[in-house]
């Protein structure tokens, strides 16, 4: 099982963005999951061998990124492992996108 031992934070100042990224030494990858990586519920051609889960994590991270106006991608290492790479914007996202909290009275049920 890979380790993930490194985590590596750049963020240029001259830059509008911080980048995070999480590499391992593992055996990478296959190319055909690489696209599906992402994709709720997908567990690739190795997943029987890797353990349990449920092919949400990635997912999960996909959306909390884009509604953070971020990217994240994966990529296969030449000198072998993973590299995962999450893109953030340093300005807070416009207003129109944010995500509005409700009040205790939308939280409530409607009545049929």
């Amino acid at each position: 099982m890979a380790r993930f031992d490194r985590l590596d934070e750049t963020g240029v100042a001259a830059t509008d963005e911080v980048r995070i990224v999480v590499e391992d030494d593992g055996p990478g990858i296959a190319a055909v999951d690489l696209s599906n990586l992402f994709t709720k519920f997908y567990r690739g051609q190795k997943s029987s061998q890797a353990g349990k889960g449920t092919g949400l994590g990635l997912a999960i991270v996909k959306g909390l990124v884009e509604a953070h106006g971020g990217v994240v991608s994966v990529e296969n290492r030449a000198e072998g492992g993973t590299r995962f790479v999450v893109t953030l914007p340093k300005t807070p996202l416009p207003e129109a996108v944010k995500p509005r909290k409700q009040t205790p009275t939308e939280a409530l049920p409607s009545n049929p």
